[in-house]
């Protein structure tokens, strides 16, 4: 996994830094030509939704905190009857939440289905970005996690079932 890109310079030409997985810790620098924006524009883009995909499964572990706390309110009604009010409430807000999360996700499907892999390059510059980058392993994996539902290795907890 990629973490940290940051680009220097224009859309079109500069210095590219991206650093690599945490154990290489390496620099690869590469002075874009025109013809290397579409396969950094596709990496970049990528990346961001794979991102975004790990932050929607936080935020699904939130909701999944809230409808266990709201099932513990709805088991222990004889406690406090006052409860029925939080529990219609969290009801309410997980149940648009569920909404909102599930169309989230299909915009996201939705936008993958747009998204092309650029070929890879004639010059050996090029081509070494082009495996380094890796873009189409990156697609199938983001492609994968947005279909299948699998949750993403970078943010699976460790959760204890009730």
């Amino acid at each position: 996994m990629h973490e940290y890109v940051s680009m220097h310079g224009g859309a079109v030409g500069g210095l590219v830094c991206v650093c690599v997985s945490y154990t290489q810790r390496a620099v690869l620098r590469c002075y874009l030509e025109q013809e290397y924006e579409p396969l950094l524009v596709a990496y970049l883009s990528l990346l961001v939704r794979e991102m975004f995909i790990r932050n929607f499964f936080v935020r699904t572990f939130v909701l999944d905190d809230l409808l266990k706390k709201t099932r513990a309110l709805i088991i222990n009604y004889r406690a406090d009857p006052n409860n029925v009010g939080v529990v219609r409430l969290n009801l309410n807000t997980g149940s648009r939440d569920i909404v909102m999360l599930q169309e989230t996700l299909s915009y996201l499907n939705e936008s993958l289905g747009s998204v092309t892999l650029p070929t890879r390059p004639d010059d050996a510059n090029g081509a070494q970005l082009f495996e380094y980058l890796n873009v189409a392993t990156l697609l199938h994996d983001v492609v994968r996690v947005s279909v299948g539902g699998c949750v993403p290795r970078s943010a699976t907890v460790q959760r204890s079932r009730p």
